[in-house]
């Protein structure tokens, strides 16, 4: 279990804690600026349950901590390509303060919650990350990559929106910015690295999209 050891100071929080288990894996210290801020990561940690998926993306009925999912399970994540009338994609470049890839450029996303279908989670994500909501009916969805860990469902969504429009969640998001097809697909080739399968997806997406004017 984890054991956190709250250290106050006059100007920061610091939280220190170890994580018994496989690896004895330990936590380093953890600065906040204020008592709010600590309490606002730990209620988005209490609040990221995810249900376990099998092989197949059938739910198991088990449900498991935000985390990796152990051997032969799944969790399900979405990704969410946000497009401007014009054909302008929407990146967030990730906050520094991030476990993973901090301070790189990516698309809208996250993990589904316990509970939650495909849909709903890309809708939550979108609002909790962008302050930008949206309805069921504008989400195209383009289609679903298995990988080792996770099933990720990618949804294309067309809005009329300016980049003012965004009220960012600053511990997910550093800054946002609007490119091109071009660039949207080297971004997702060079700085997210994804594989020729994910590429084949968004690129197949924007096909449709021009071909319907979806």
């Amino acid at each position: 279990c984890a054991l956190p050891i709250l250290i106050f100071t006059d100007r920061i929080i610091v939280d220190v804690f170890s994580v018994k288990g496989k690896g004895n894996r330990k936590r380093l210290p953890v600065f906040y600026n204020s008592i709010n801020a600590y309490l606002e990561e730990m209620e988005i940690a209490m609040a990221e349950i995810w249900d376990v998926y099998d092989e197949n993306a059938n739910r198991t009925g088990r449900v498991m901590e935000r985390g990796v999912p152990r051997s032969g399970d799944y969790m399900l994540c979405v990704h969410i390509y946000l497009y401007t009338p014009d054909g302008k994609f929407l990146v967030q470049k990730r906050a520094m303060n991030k476990e993973s890839h901090p301070g790189e450029w990516d698309v809208t996303g996250g993990a589904v919650l316990s509970g939650e279908e495909s849909i709903d989670g890309a809708i939550r994500e979108t609002q909790e990350e962008l302050g930008i909501k949206l309805d069921k009916s504008e989400l195209f969805f383009a289609g679903r990559l298995k990988k080792k860990k996770n099933f990720t469902d990618i949804y294309f969504v067309k809005k009329n929106f300016d980049l003012n429009d965004c009220l960012l969640q600053k511990e997910e998001v550093e800054e946002v910015k609007l490119v091109g097809y071009d660039e949207m697909i080297e971004l997702a080739l060079n700085s997210r690295r994804r594989d020729q399968e994910y590429i084949g997806i968004l690129k197949g997406a924007v096909k449709k999209i021009q071909e319907n004017g979806i």
